[in-house]
């Protein structure tokens, strides 16, 4: 292929990589992310390609646009994104939330893929599939990552059976470095707490920014309402101006679940699990000797 084969194809590569977000954002019109619809649109546009501007076949021309859309658009923003992949069939929404889609980690390796096309270097076929491996192994150290957190956060905290775990690439506002990109965020919505942190790739170790601990039983809401309609989770509160108490540290007495907590003014309490509900307790001998084993006076 000459070079400005080349550069056209990359330019058709990169027109048809943004073609979906022409039509509008994903909530408002989900069938221009749709993997059904999308490849169908594409079908008549590879014809008129063929027809009015290249010299290729018609199915390696489909095959380029339509893989230009599904994967370089499509897939991208449902690495990172929520999509309709499924509609008009399916109505839902789906994100696998590996990435926050300015990483560095992800697009230089495909830059680097892009500039050995066009150069005319030796092996560019082994050349371009050693960056998408590298791409392809990132994204596989990201999913494994998620499932430890989810491992290893439900054995962390001490939680009930309404628990929700949420794994997520940080979002915009919480990348302030480069190594931002190699972390990953984790809510834990439950009927009495409300958990939050970072957690960076490969390690167990979490820097938590919110640890709150409720004396009132809400309801653990799953709702679609949250960006590019996603599923929201989040604690209905049962009562209204309910305060929170700040978790200081938590531990195991025999079968039951310990919370020492602080309230605004700094005041210590003790809540108990049991019956998958956390009760606020009196400080009697027993709970005097678990509390100053914790810290507290």
């Amino acid at each position: 292929m000459s070079f400005y084969n080349k550069i056209a194809f990359i330019s058709m590569g990169g027109f048809f990589g943004i073609f979906p977000d022409f039509f509008g954002p994903r909530d408002i019109s989900p069938w221009s992310h749709s993997i059904l619809i999308m490849s169908l649109i594409m079908i008549p546009i590879a014809y008129l390609l063929k027809r009015f501007i290249f010299n290729r076949t018609y199915l390696s021309l489909y095959l380029s646009v339509t893989g230009s859309v599904l994967i370089g658009h499509i897939f991208v923003d449902y690495l990172g994104h929520g999509v309709h992949m499924f509609y008009p069939i399916s109505q839902k929404a789906f994100s696998l939330h590996l990435i926050f889609l300015s990483d560095p980690t992800v697009w230089f390796p495909i830059l680097i893929g892009i500039v050995s096309f066009l150069l005319p270097i030796k092996r560019k076929l082994f050349v371009d599939w050693m960056f998408v491996s590298l791409v392809i192994i990132y994204l596989g150290i990201k999913l494994i990552t998620v499932l430890q957190i989810e491992q290893h956060i439900g054995e962390k905290y001490a939680l009930t059976g309404n628990a929700v775990i949420s794994v997520y690439p940080l979002e915009e506002y919480q990348v302030e470095e480069l190594s931002d990109y190699w972390k990953l965020g984790y809510n834990i919505t439950d009927s009495q707490r409300d958990i939050r942190g970072i957690v960076p790739l490969l390690t167990k170790d979490n820097f938590v920014n919110v640890n709150y601990i409720y004396n009132s039983k809400g309801e653990v809401i799953i709702s679609p309402t949250g960006k590019d309609k996603m599923e929201r989770v989040y604690r209905e509160s049962a009562m209204n101006n309910e305060q929170p108490f700040f978790v200081k540290k938590e531990t195991q007495a025999g079968d039951n679940a310990v919370i020492l907590a602080e309230n605004r003014e700094g005041d210590k309490y003790v809540f108990f699990l049991q019956d998958n509900i956390w009760s606020l307790v009196p400080v009697d001998t027993k709970t005097q000797l678990i509390t100053e084993g914790m810290g507290a006076k």
